[in-house]
């Protein structure tokens, strides 16, 4: 007698075809609670920028489980996508209005990628934007021909252009007392720290630019000068705002560490994760371009500008004192 041999179907799909969309739910929970072991291997710390991306994913998978009536690989996958929205959800929760005074001012912190041919589009979002300080970094000595315009525009200017992507300038339309490199660790490893004043109001500002966590080696770089920034900021007595490319995202064992030091605030926390780097894969973008303030500094406005033909995308921030 011949057998029936037609597959089992789960909501009109045979259950065979449930291994993909299964095993990605594995695949991702797995990776997200392989994330909380960032402090034991770069590796780990790697996977924990993705957060969001988990979150997605998680939800989709258990939405068709939950579509299907599969109820056991449902609850799996909201369970684990739960884990990634507590890690998010910190920035956004909105803050209790903020009360200031002396009025506000802008700036913006873009990584401009010293390999870029678009460079007029830098231009064309600076002339946009219009922001009180402009800090940019990879700046070449080529780049800093392309930059010449803005001294029209920002009176007060200092640049170290450097080959490769370790070079950075600063614009500003307000003076300064002080204005200079500082080491972050040894002489290959510097920010630039400007001390000023809004209204009256003094405050210090940094501009860094970390090593790209791409190697042990590096990641020990950029944890070292890290540590180092958070020394040159417990120094200071007059509020702090940090602008740059970290090269961490706001999830990582280092990033908490430079929070807990300073006691700093991350500038997205009521406004989200606006992630800014890779600018050509929105898929998997995620928050490396970071604005840094202290608790006296209210954050007005936060957000990621357009394409500037780099592979990072500039960051907008409008700033304030508190009373």
């Amino acid at each position: 007698m011949p057998v029936n041999r037609q597959n089992a179907t789960v909501g009109r799909v045979p259950v065979s075809g449930w291994f993909v969309p299964i095993g990605i739910s594995h695949t991702v929970a797995l990776l997200t609670l392989l994330a909380f072991g960032a402090s034991w291997h770069w590796y780990l710390e790697t996977l924990g920028h993705f957060r969001v991306q988990y979150l997605v994913v998680l939800v989709i998978c258990g939405t068709l489980f939950w579509l299907a009536g599969k109820w056991k690989q449902a609850v799996h996958a909201v369970l684990l996508a739960s884990v990634n929205l507590m890690v998010v959800l910190p920035l956004y929760r909105v803050p209790p209005t903020v009360h200031h005074r002396g009025g506000s001012f802008t700036a913006v912190a873009a990584n401009v990628q010293f390999s870029n041919q678009r460079r007029g589009r830098l231009l064309d979002y600076v002339r946009r934007t219009d922001p009180d300080w402009l800090a940019l970094l990879e700046i070449t000595p080529s780049w800093g021909k392309t930059l010449r315009p803005l001294e029209m525009r920002y009176p007060f200017s200092l640049s170290v252009p450097r080959p490769g992507g370790f070079g950075m300038a600063l614009f500003s339309r307000y003076p300064w007392s002080e204005a200079r490199a500082i080491p972050l660790g040894d002489a290959a490893d510097y920010c630039l720290r400007v001390r000023t004043r809004h209204a009256d109001s003094k405050w210090t500002l940094f501009v860094v630019h970390t090593a790209s966590p791409i190697s042990s080696q590096r990641v020990v770089s950029r944890n070292h000068q890290l540590r180092c920034l958070a020394d040159l900021v417990q120094r200071e007595t007059d509020p702090v705002v940090i602008v740059g490319d970290l090269n961490t995202t706001s999830w990582s064992p280092a990033f908490a560490d430079l929070l807990s030091r300073t006691r700093l605030l991350d500038s997205r926390q009521g406004w989200g994760v606006q992630p800014s780097w890779p600018s050509g894969n929105p898929l998997f973008g995620i928050p490396i371009d970071h604005c840094l303030v202290s608790s006296r500094v209210a954050v007005l406005n936060r957000k990621v500008g357009n394409d500037i033909g780099s592979d990072h995308l500039p960051v907008f921030v409008e700033l304030a004192f508190r009373r």
